[in-house]
C-alpha cells in the first residue's frame, strides 16, 4: 500500500528529508555535492545508474543518475523526517495512516511515501511483515525505483 503522508521538513544538518541529507541536496551534480560535503565520493562516476558513499556521512548512499544526485538511501538508522528507524514496526507509522490516501499493493509489504506537495519528491519507509525494512528519499522518479538502480 503506498500512503501519502505531508513531506515534514525537520530544521536540522544531517537529517534525510524531501530535500536530501546534510549539505548533499536532490538535484545537485555530484561534481557540486563534492564541493559541498568537502571531500571526493571513492567511486568512479559514469552516466550510468550508481550508488556513492562520503566518508563524512557513514550509513547512506545517494544515487546518480547521469551524475546527478537523484536519491538517497539510508544503509543504518539515521535521523529522518519521517523518524522511521529501520526494524521498527510498521503499526507505529500505521497509526497515521488514516486521514490519508492509500494505494493497496502487496499484503506483506507496504510502502508510505511522505511525499512534497507537487509530488516532486518523496521520503519513502518500506515495510515488509510488518518491520520497517527500508528508508530512502529522492526525486521522482527515483523514489519510485523499489530497488533503487536497475
Amino acid at each position: 500500500m503506498l500512503l501519502a503522508l505531508p513531506a515534514l521538513v525537520h530544521a536540522g544538518t544531517n537529517m534525510l528529508t524531501t530535500q536530501g541529507y546534510g549539505a548533499v541536496r536532490f538535484g545537485m551534480s555530484i561534481a557540486a555535492a563534492e564541493k559541498a560535503v568537502g571531500q571526493h565520493t571513492r567511486e568512479r562516476h559514469s552516466n550510468d545508474c550508481q550508488y556513492v558513499t562520503f566518508r563524512k556521512y557513514p550509513g547512506i548512499s545517494f544515487m546518480l543518475e547521469k551524475r546527478v544526485v537523484v536519491r538517497a538511501d539510508l544503509d543504518k538508522n539515521l535521523p529522518n523526517s519521517a523518524s522511521a528507524r529501520l526494524g521498527m514496526e510498521a503499526v507505529r507509522i500505521e497509526a497515521v495512516r488514516d486521514p490519508y490516501r492509500e494505494q493497496a499493493s502487496d499484503e506483506d509489504y507496504v510502502s508510505y511515501a511522505l511525499k512534497t506537495p507537487d509530488g516532486h519528491a518523496a521520503l519513502v519507509v518500506e515495510t515488509v511483515d510488518g518491520l520497517v525494512h527500508g528508508i530512502w528519499a529522492g526525486t521522482f522518479p527515483a523514489y519510485t525505483y523499489y530497488e533503487g538502480c536497475l
